[in-house]
């Protein structure tokens, strides 16, 4: 926690800095004067505050991530032969040189893991461990709905506000909710393909384990957030940006200031999306909407996280940072304020699958490892979205 203190303090006094020379550049544009230093301390400091904020972002992940000792999970019989097994395929495959070096109780547990489409289960305490890491790293799907299926597609009801009606009235569905149904959400396949060196995979002592835990997370992470984000609905999730109804919804800024339409974008949600909205704009966007004052008061709509652990707020609000939605353009929408949890499912397929690549990848003495996440997204609920719009 020291350190997250450390960054969080040192992120605070950015900020201040920040708005003294933001301060300083309204009004030499008031007296029509420019100074290209204030302008410069401007972007240094901005730059210096992106850096904060990733390193933020980190501690912060890292300090509420549930503890997790990959060496600790407990060695029953079939959890010990089926990692056992795995780590030996991993290392030599399931040929006839990677069978040789199993028993055949071994054998036994790598055949339990077969996957019908030709590639290995990952054990499913290792599986658990590296979709953490990789839920860690992302930032749509922590504030979403999430949960899990069997089905490579799911039906989705219609989700709209209850009926009611008071005392002994009856309570109607109108002809057109019920015609409206609801939404289907697809499952697709996330792959990801990690090569490791023939000589790592020889040594003994080498963490292979850790390897792949290393490299996987961060890049499903990465590729879910952009198609949760802005994706085609081809052959992944469909992006909250790409939705029609989302974008049936947008705030453009119009002839009003960046401020005025960012307020008009929250107050557009009612009122019980606004209660648990989330920001969600790129890196660079945020770092221009840093330097935004309401006209009424001066004050500054962004500001920095009030204690360790907490999330950088705008009007009162968290921000996230998916990097796969477009820098701030003219009728580009380049941000999105809403209700994720309630607007916003992901669905899981249960079941890590991880292939051998060996002969491509031979003339590089690389082995290439092919690991295969189901996972699908859609919006369910457009009214909990307000896209902003250049």
């Amino acid at each position: 926690m020291t350190d997250i203190q450390t960054v969080l303090d040192e992120m605070k006094s950015a900020h201040e800095a920040m708005k003294t020379y933001v301060d300083r550049k309204f009004d030499e544009e008031k007296r029509s004067v420019e100074a290209p230093e204030t302008k410069d301390a401007i972007e240094k400091i901005s730059a210096k505050i992106d850096e904060l904020s990733e390193q933020y972002s980190e501690l912060r992940k890292v300090s509420q991530r549930p503890s997790f000792d990959f060496a600790s999970i407990e060695e029953n019989e079939k959890t010990a032969l089926q990692l056992r097994a795995f780590e030996k395929f991993v290392r030599y495959g399931s040929g006839e040189n990677g069978l040789s070096r199993m028993n055949e109780a071994e054998r036994r547990a790598l055949s339990s893991l077969n996957d019908s489409e030709g590639g290995i289960f990952v054990p499913v305490d290792f599986s658990r461990e590296i979709i953490k890491k990789a839920n860690d790293a992302a930032e749509i799907r922590p504030v979403s709905y999430v949960a899990q299926t069997g089905r490579d597609r799911v039906h989705v009801g219609a989700i709209a506000n209850p009926t009611v009606a008071w005392g002994s009235n009856n309570v109607a569905v109108s002809a057109q909710d019920l015609a409206t149904g609801g939404e289907y959400i697809d499952i697709h396949d996330l792959r990801a393909l990690i090569l490791i060196h023939n000589n790592t995979l020889d040594d003994s002592d080498a963490d292979v384990f850790g390897e792949i835990g290393m490299l996987f997370p961060g890049a499903i992470a990465e590729a879910e957030d952009d198609a949760f984000a802005v994706g085609t609905g081809a052959g992944q999730p469909q992006g909250i940006l790409s939705n029609a109804g989302v974008q049936g919804n947008k705030q453009a800024i119009g002839s009003d200031s960046l401020i005025d339409s960012m307020i008009k974008a929250f107050y557009k949600l009612k009122k019980q999306y606004r209660r648990n909205a989330t920001w969600a704009f790129n890196s660079t966007t945020e770092s221009l909407l840093r330097r935004q004052k309401d006209a009424v008061d001066g004050q500054y709509l962004w500001q920095p996280p009030v204690a360790a652990g907490e999330p950088a707020t705008l009007l009162g609000r968290p921000v996230i940072n998916p990097e796969g939605i477009p820098d701030k353009d003219t009728n580009v929408l380049y941000g999105v304020v809403g209700d994720f949890r309630s607007g916003f499912w992901v669905k899981d397929r249960s079941g890590v699958t991880i292939q051998r690549l060996t002969e491509r990848y031979a003339e590089y003495d690389q082995t290439g490892l092919l690991v295969k996440r189901r996972v699908g997204g859609q919006v369910v609920l457009a009214e909990a979205f307000v896209p902003l719009e250049g």
